[in-house]
């Protein structure tokens, strides 16, 4: 499954950086990770979390706990976070790319964001949830943004 998200914000790129950029941050505006606790222990990846995914429908909850790293990219604005499990296993991919940039004339800022996800987890019914909670999300995350001091 592959989605693509793009929004506008009325705020500058570094607002935006600020809530995109650490993945512990993201329980504050999106419900789909539920928990995420920052790696204390330095692997192969200064920038490393456990993440643990929630999908709700109805009465009905799944969970998915995950290591995800942030991928080095030159670019500042251009983040990258991979599951990268320690286990020796191969995993299916988890992999979110975001690109924070300054916005056309009517925003300042144009966040683009391609989620891509293997497995089962969020197939069929779920995919749909999926895509109404990114729009609650965005929502959120534009009101976080507003709130966040001018860098």
């Amino acid at each position: 499954m592959k989605i693509e998200v793009v929004h506008d914000f009325d705020a500058p790129p570094e607002s935006v950086l600020v809530w995109v950029s650490d993945l512990s941050k993201f329980p504050e505006w999106t419900n789909v990770l539920h928990r995420v606790e920052k790696e204390r222990s330095p692997h192969d990846s200064p920038h490393a979390w456990q993440v643990e995914l929630r999908g709700k429908i109805g009465p009905f909850a799944r969970s998915k706990r995950l290591r995800m790293v942030q991928v080095p990219e030159a670019d500042t604005t251009h983040l990258r976070f991979e599951r990268r499990e320690l286990d020796g296993v191969d995993h299916g991919v988890w992999r979110l790319d975001v690109r924070v940039q300054r916005g056309p004339a009517s925003a300042q800022t144009h966040l683009s964001a391609i989620f891509e996800y293997e497995g089962r987890l969020w197939s069929g019914a779920i995919e749909r949830l999926l895509r109404d909670e990114i729009e609650s999300s965005k929502r959120r995350l534009t009101d976080l943004v507003a709130g966040s001091p001018r860098l």
